[in-house]
């Protein structure tokens, strides 16, 4: 998805999606990271932002959202939700 990197294990059922080049700002690229949120929740795709505990982590990750694929999602959902993730992300980041 342009834009936006996949981070991950592959064998994981949880990957993330950060973006490729950050706006400089964390607040800004959350910002930009809940607006593909949003947008894909109104098209029935639930997706979330990561949540860490800014104050203690040491290292803090980039932000990023969440995306957990399970077992009773069949191909064409899967196949849905990637290619509107895509769609919206697009939109978003253009």
């Amino acid at each position: 998805i342009s834009g936006l990197k996949v981070v991950g294990e592959s064998l994981s059922p949880a990957f993330h999606l950060q973006l490729e080049e950050s706006t400089g700002s964390r607040e800004q690229d959350v910002r930009l990271l809940q607006e593909i949120v949003d947008q894909c929740m109104n098209r029935s795709i639930a997706l979330t932002q990561a949540r860490y505990l800014e104050k203690e982590e040491k290292c803090l990750p980039p932000p990023s959202i969440r995306v957990v694929v399970t077992v009773e999602q069949t191909a064409e959902e899967l196949e849905r939700a990637a290619s509107t993730i895509k769609e919206v992300a697009q939109a978003v980041l253009l």
